[in-house]
């Protein structure tokens, strides 16, 4: 019975601090050698999902630089409990922007929202898309992140601005979505993104 107790009064006393660690931008490096290396492009802990192999990709197209709210681009990960992650979806009839302007069509926009207790995250795509991306999207991040711990978000810093979210005033950064990964494997929106 006590082992019992003392397992719950530990597990109970690291939930805080790995939500906390993990609410936003806040590389202090650790002993983490991947996070040492590159301690501007991991913002939080990675929990071993991450590898030196996203890292070496995302230095194909992006320099890294130091995050700075205030500055739009680069690619930066976060990872966070699956737990306070939300994905939702928009379909509307509209135009493909890539398509046909007389083309009516089912599309879709998507927005990843991380709660953090002072701080959410919102990754949103570059435009809206035709459905099937969503659909698709959606049956990855279904299967990625299901009976996992934690998920890591790769974006463009797109701003921060301060809204009233339910009564309660909070930091919202906007972050331009490029991809996830959790142990089980990584989705992009790009073409070879995710290592092999």
């Amino acid at each position: 019975m006590t082992v019992f107790l003392l397992s719950i009064l530990l597990f109970l006393a690291n939930v805080p601090a790995a939500f906390a660690k993990a609410e936003g931008p806040s590389n202090q490096g650790g002993k983490d050698p991947l996070m040492q290396r590159h301690p501007h492009s991991i913002l939080t802990p990675h929990r071993g999902i991450l590898s030196e192999s996203d890292l070496a990709l995302d230095a194909q197209t992006y320099t890294e630089r130091p995050y700075n709210p205030q500055e739009f681009g680069g690619s930066f990960w976060q990872c966070f409990p699956v737990k306070f992650v939300s994905v939702e979806i928009d379909r509307r009839r509209d135009t493909d922007p890539m398509g046909r302007s007389d083309v009516i069509v089912t599309m879709c926009d998507f927005l990843v929202r991380v709660r953090g207790k002072a701080t959410w995250n919102e990754y949103w795509d570059r435009r809206g898309r035709p459905v099937v991306f969503c659909d698709d999207f959606m049956s990855a991040w279904r299967k990625l992140t299901h009976d996992e711990r934690f998920v890591c978000l790769n974006g463009e810093a797109a701003g921060v601005e301060t809204r009233n979210e339910k009564g309660v005033k909070r930091q919202i950064r906007g972050w331009v979505w490029n991809k996830f990964k959790t142990h089980k494997g990584c989705y992009s929106f790009f073409d070879d993104a995710c290592p092999k």
